[in-house]
C-alpha cells in the first residue's frame, strides 16, 4: 500500500537526518523484534557492528570529502554479510544519486551469498518501496534517477579492470564494497585505488573477509598500509549470537594452533597460508579450449561421488585422457543406493568404461560391493587413505588431496571440462593449506567448504576420482596399434 504524502515527507526528513549516522539508520530501518519479521529474537546490531557503524558515521561527518577506508578481518558467523548489507542500504537511502559497487572473491560468492543477503535486508527496510531490486543490482524507482542512483553487484575480472578504475560520482557518494577480500587480486585493488582520488565526493571503501592469505592487499590493510585503513579484528569466540559450542568442536577437530582455527574462528592470518588449489583462470581455460584430436586409445574412467545427504547429488564423471567433456556428466538426487548401482552399471556398460572409481567413504562401500557382484570393473577409494606421493609430485596429506592435485595438473596441461557452473565453482572454490608431515598439501573438509558457500563439490570430487590410480585401457579403439607395454596412464600429467 502506498504511503500517504505526509508519511513520505516524514520518512524523507528522517532519512536526511541520518546521512551521517548509519548506526541510527540500522536501528530505525529494520523491524527489530517484530513478530513475523525474522528478527523476533534480535534487538539490533551486535557490539562490534555498532562500534564500526558509529565510527563510520563520525568519520564521514567530520571529514565528508576524505576517502574512508574500513577493513574487517574476522572468523566465521560474526555478521560480516549483514554489515555489508546495512552499509549499502544506508548509503542508498540517505544520499540521492549515491553509487555503490559490490564485488567478492568469486562470482558464485557474489551471486549466491553476498547479494542474496543484501536482498534480504533491503526487503526488510523501510525504504524498500523506493528502490527496485534485480538479480545483481538495485536502482531508484524514480525514472529520473534510475541510472545515477544505483548499486551493482559486479564480478571482478583482471581483463576488465577498468570497471573499477572508471568509477566516479563527483558531488555525491561513492561506495565500494569488497567481500571475502583476501582472494581478490592485487590488480583489482590497484584499479580501485583510483576512485579514492576524486575530489568533492563522499567516498567509502569497505573490505571484509576471512584472513586466508599471508600476503596481498587485504593483508597489507593490517600491515604496511595500516595507517591508511580503519581496521577491525573480530574473533568469533567473542561475538554474541555465535554458536560457541560449534566453535569449540572445530577447534578440537583442527587444533587450537591450526591455521583453520586461526583463520575461520579467531580471524587471524594463517601461519602457512591458505589459498585456492585450482585457480579460477585454469578452470575457465579448461572450459573454453577445444577438445584434443588425439587420445582415443586412452582408458575411459568413470568417477562416482556418492551422495551422503538429501541435498547432495550422486555424480558420475567420465574422463578419457584430456577429455572430460564429450560424455555428459550424470547427476542424480533422491535415489537409493540400489538405484545408484543400476545407474552406474548401465552407464559403465553403455560407454564401455575401463574402470569405475567409487568414493567408498560412508555409503559408498555398499555401492562398490554390489557393482562387483554385477561384474562391473570397479574400485572403492577412501579419500582419507594415505597418498601415494610418487617422485616428482608435490607431497599430499591424503588421497583426496593427491587426486585433486592430479586434477589441477591435468587441467593446466590441457584438460577439457564442460561448461557446468557447479563443476567449475567446485573446482575453483576449494582452499588448501600445508600440513605436517613434511609440509604436505591438505584440502579443507568438504562440509566446511560448503559452509563457506562453495557449490559443486560433488561434481568436482567425481572428476578428481578419475585420477585415483593408474588405469590400463581394456576397450581399445578399432585399429589401435598402441602396445599396452608402452602405455603410461599418467602421461598427460607429464606433458
Amino acid at each position: 500500500m502506498a504511503k500517504p504524502p505526509d508519511a513520505i515527507q516524514a520518512l524523507s526528513q528522517d532519512l536526511d537526518s541520518m546521512r551521517y549516522d548509519p548506526l541510527r539508520y540500522v536501528c530505525y530501518a529494520y523491524p527489530w523484534g517484530g513478530k513475523g519479521s525474522g528478527l523476533e529474537l534480535e534487538s539490533g546490531p551486535r557490539a562490534w557492528q555498532r562500534r564500526l557503524l558509529k565510527d563510520l558515521g563520525d568519520s564521514i561527518r567530520l571529514r565528508p570529502h576524505d576517502p574512508i577506508r574500513i577493513s574487517v578481518r574476522s572468523g566465521n558467523g560474526v555478521g560480516k554479510s549483514c554489515l555489508i548489507s546495512w552499509v549499502l542500504d544506508w548509503s542508498m537511502a540517505t544520499c540521492r544519486n549515491c553509487k555503490v559497487v559490490v564485488t567478492a572473491n568469486t562470482e558464485p560468492q557474489l551471486r549466491t551469498k553476498t547479494w542474496p543477503e543484501v536482498a534480504k535486508w533491503h526487503g526488510l527496510s523501510v525504504v524498500k518501496p523506493f528502490f527496485k531490486l534485480t538479480a545483481m543490482g538495485m536502482a531508484s524507482t524514480d525514472e529520473r534517477f534510475e541510472r545515477t542512483w544505483r548499486a551493482d553487484a559486479l564480478p571482478w575480472s583482471e581483463e576488465r579492470k577498468e570497471s573499477f578504475s572508471g568509477l566516479h560520482n563527483k558531488g555525491s557518494r561513492l561506495v565500494m564494497i569488497f567481500d571475502e577480500s583476501s582472494s581478490i587480486p592485487d590488480t583489482i585493488w590497484e584499479a580501485a585505488e583510483g576512485v579514492t582520488r576524486d575530489e568533492g565526493t563522499e567516498i567509502i571503501w569497505l573490505v571484509c573477509g576471512n584472513p586466508t592469505r599471508q600476503s596481498g592487499r587485504f593483508r597489507d590493510c593490517f600491515g604496511r598500509l595500516s595507517n591508511r585503513w580503519k581496521n577491525y579484528h573480530v574473533d568469533s569466540t567473542t561475538v554474541e549470537g555465535v554458536n560457541q559450542e560449534e566453535l569449540k568442536r572445530l577447534i578440537e577437530d583442527y587444533g587450537a594452533d591450526s591455521d583453520y582455527a586461526r583463520v575461520f574462528v579467531r580471524g587471524e592470518f594463517p601461519l602457512k597460508g591458505m589459498r585456492e588449489l585450482i585457480p579460477a583462470e585454469v578452470v575457465r581455460a579448461a572450459v573454453s579450449r577445444p577438445l584434443p584430436d588425439h587420445g582415443r586409445d586412452e582408458p575411459l574412467i568413470l568417477g562416482v561421488d556418492v551422495a551422503r545427504f538429501g541435498s547432495d547429488a550422486s555424480c558420475l564423471c567420465f574422463r578419457r585422457g584430456f577429455d572430460a567433456r564429450s560424455i555428459p556428466m550424470v547427476k542424480a538426487t533422491g535415489i537409493d543406493l540400489m538405484e545408484l548401482v543400476s545407474l552406474v552399471a548401465s552407464n559403465a556398460s553403455e560407454h564401455e568404461v575401463d574402470m569405475v572409481f567409487v568414493d567408498e567413504g560412508g555409503l559408498g562401500a555398499g555401492v562398490v560391493d554390489r557393482l562387483r557382484e554385477l561384474g562391473v570393473e570397479c574400485m572403492g577409494v577412501n579419500f582419507g587413505w594415505a597418498a601415494d606421493n610418487p617422485g616428482g609430485q608435490e607431497l599430499c596429506f591424503n588421497k583426496r588431496a593427491e587426486m585433486w592435485v592430479r586434477t589441477r595438473d591435468w587441467l593446466k596441461r590441457g584438460g577439457c571440462i564442460p561448461d557446468d557452473p557447479l563443476l567449475t565453482d567446485g573446482l575453483s572454490g576449494v582452499e588448501m593449506t600445508y600440513a605436517e608431515p613434511r609440509n604436505s598439501i591438505q584440502l579443507e573438509r568438504k562440509e566446511l567448504a560448503k559452509k563457506r558457500g562453495v557449490r559443486g563439490l560433488d561434481e568436482a570430487d567425481a572428476l578428481a576420482l578419475s585420477w585415483a590410480f593408474p588405469v590400463m585401457p581394456v576397450h581399445r579403439s578399432v585399429g589401435s596399434d598402441v602396445a599396452d607395454t608402452a602405455y603410461d596412464p599418467f602421461a598427460c600429467l607429464d606433458a
